[in-house]
C-alpha cells in the first residue's frame, strides 16, 4: 500500500472509528440502513460477506460492512482518478482484499 500513497499523492492521516452499535444486525435483501460514515466501518450488514478480489462496481454499504466484519481490507478508488495506478492496487486483492471503484469517495484512495 505504500507504493500507491507515494509521490505526489499523499495518504490522509489514518483515523481509528467507535464501532456502531448497530455493528451486529445482520440484514436480509435491499433493506435501508444508515450508516455514520463514507464508507461504512461498522453498523448493519448482511450476514455472508461477498468474495475477496477484483470488482467493477462499487459494492453496497452492506457488503462492505459484512467484509470487514469477516476480517477483510477493502481498497476503494475514484474511478477515473489519474492518480491513482490502477494496475498496481489491484494487484493487491486476494481472498482478504477487495479492490473496487466508488465514485462516492471523498478521497482519492480509502483503504
Amino acid at each position: 500500500m505504500q507504493t500507491a500513497c507515494s509521490g505526489e499523492v499523499g495518504c490522509d492521516t489514518p483515523r481509528q472509528e467507535a464501532l456502531s452499535a448497530s455493528s451486529s444486525l445482520h440484514l436480509l435483501g435491499n433493506t435501508e440502513a444508515i450508516w455514520e460514515t463514507n464508507p461504512p466501518t461498522s453498523g448493519p450488514h448482511y450476514p455472508v460477506p461477498p468474495r475477496g478480489g477484483n470488482y467493477d462496481y462499487t459494492l453496497s454499504n452492506l457488503e462492505q460492512v459484512a467484509f470487514l466484519e469477516s476480517g477483510g481490507v477493502i481498497i476503494q478508488f475514484l474511478p477515473n482518478n489519474k492518480n491513482v495506478n490502477l494496475q498496481q492496487l489491484r494487484s493487491f486483492a486476494n481472498q482478504s482484499v477487495i479492490v473496487s471503484p466508488n465514485q462516492t469517495l471523498e478521497s482519492s484512495l480509502v483503504a
